[in-house]
């Protein structure tokens, strides 16, 4: 789900309003999140273009993140946001450690979207939308 650009790229991610290097808090939960550990498949929810607020706010403290974004739980536990342009019902199939980070592996089991908006992109530091 991610892509590279270069400056020879026919597309480009332009910034969003009030573009500016989001803070991560010092109280966001480190990976696993518990939620995952509780739920056997995990939801991953594309957003459009215009909802970098709601990416700052679900990057903020674990007990709040999902305050006032409507969401949708599937039978098997995964949740998505309601307002997204694309949505991934998966399952963890491997976490691997990479230095300071950790790059999990999700085993796809269904996937939708909604019309052609552009998705929300996070691009030297900065959240854009893709053009």
């Amino acid at each position: 789900m991610a892509g590279t650009t270069n400056s020879t790229s026919a597309r480009a991610a332009r910034p969003t309003a009030g573009c500016s290097r989001p803070s991560r808090s010092t109280s966001a939960a480190p990976w696993p999140p518990p939620c995952p550990k509780r739920a056997p498949h995990l939801g991953v929810t594309v957003l459009p273009g215009h909802h970098g607020t709601v990416a700052r706010q679900l990057a903020g403290p674990a007990d709040s993140r999902f305050t006032g974004l409507p969401l949708t739980t599937t039978a098997h536990g995964a949740i998505t946001l309601d307002d997204g342009i694309a949505w991934f019902d998966t399952t963890i199939e491997r976490a691997l450690e990479a230095g300071d980070h950790t790059l999990v592996l999700l085993r796809l089991h269904s996937a939708a979207h909604a019309g052609n908006a552009a998705p929300l992109v996070f691009h030297r530091s900065c959240f854009r939308q893709a053009v």
